[in-house]
Parts: C-alpha cells; structure tokens; sequence
C-alpha cells in the first residue's frame, strides 16, 4: 500500500506542476496549488499513521475544505455566464441536497471520516451540475475545461455517495483506492494541458477574480 500511495502522489504531484506552470487563469493555478498541498498532506499523513488515525481524518478535512472552497469559487465564476445564475445555483444546491439526503437517511454516518465523505460528496454533485451547465456558455477553450471539471466533480460526487452506502465494503474499499486517483489524475491532467496547449481564453471570468 505504500509503494501505491507514493505511486500516485508522484502522479497527482506532476500534474500539479504541470497545471502551475501554465501561465493563464490565476483561479485554476490556485486550484493546482491546493492540489499539491493536498496530496503533500493527506497521502503523506495516510501513509505514516494509517487510514484509520485520527490525524489522518483531521488532516482529510481541513485539506477537503480547502479543495472544496476553490470548487466553489471556480464554480460561481463560471456560473456568472450563464442566463440565469441565480437559478442555476439553486438548482445545483437541490442536486446536492437531494441525493445527500437520501444517503443520510439509508446510512447515518458514525464518525468524521463519513461526515467528510457525505459533504464532499453532496458539494461536488451540486458544483459539477452547475459548472456543467454553464460550460455552453463559454468561451470554447475555457468550455473544456469547464466540462472537464464538471465530469470529475459528478463522477466524484456519485462516487462519494456510493462510498458511504457501502462503507467498508471490500469491492468499495479496492474501488476508493483507484477510482478517485484515476479519474483525477485524467481529467486534472487534461486541464492542464488545455491550459497550455489549448485554445487562450478570450472571456475568463476566473482571472478576474483572481
């Protein structure tokens, strides 16, 4: 197991590097960034004190937290192009709200690594939703990347609930050990390269803000 955790810490680590040295949105490098101190925090305190300790669970939530507010934010400024963006959020937050809901209510968590995994679960469903939808309104470089994020948030959100229905299940526990990583490191690893090779943003509502 720790041969596989710095296997693709190595992995989630290049891409982050690859995505900071674009030298387009300064929202999505920040993104990259928080990628980086991600992997530094959460593999590197799994692989010293288990998955079980509760430093891990601690280190997971603050990290969590900290991805889950550049979600957010990419999101509200992606979600500023489309027609109605009041709307389309709320939409996002009953698309989080809903499937959360009922995953609470076939499996209450017990402790803090399952409170983590249900709200970023919920979150990432709702932001994946509204990014998805606004991605037609884009520029066609940033839409790319705009799908691209929606995909991993969705895939990643679903797979969140799934997770927790069925916690410390053996085919789930092989499941959360690649399918997150894997399903990262693509669609992260193609943003990057869309920010470098891609099409340059003529409409990037992420610089403004950043």
């Amino acid at each position: 197991m720790t041969f596989i955790l710095f296997f693709q810490s190595a992995v989630l680590l290049i891409i982050a590097f690859y995505g900071l040295a674009a030298q387009t949105s300064s929202l999505l490098r920040a993104y990259f960034l928080t990628q980086g101190f991600y992997v530094v925090a959460v593999f590197g305190t799994r692989a010293f004190v288990g998955y079980d300790a509760p430093l891990f669970a601690q280190v997971y939530m603050l990290m969590t937290l900290a991805m889950l507010f550049f979600v957010l934010w990419l999101t509200v400024c992606y979600a500023v192009s489309h027609p109605a963006p009041l709307y389309l959020l709320a939409l996002g937050l009953a698309f989080a709200a809903v499937p959360g809901g009922a995953t609470l209510l076939y499996n209450l968590p017990h402790n803090l690594a399952g409170w983590i995994n249900e709200i970023e679960g919920a979150f990432l469903l709702g932001c994946g939703i509204v990014t998805g939808m606004s991605a037609i309104f884009l520029h066609r470089g940033e839409r790319k990347i705009a799908t691209a994020l929606s995909f991993l948030w969705l895939f990643l959100g679903a797979f969140r609930q799934g997770y927790r229905m069925h916690w410390y299940q053996d085919d789930w526990e092989l499941a959360n050990v690649w399918m997150p990583w894997a399903s990262t490191a693509l669609a992260m690893g193609y943003v990057a390269w869309q920010m470098h090779v891609g099409e340059r943003f003529t409409k990037q509502p992420a610089r403004s803000f950043g």
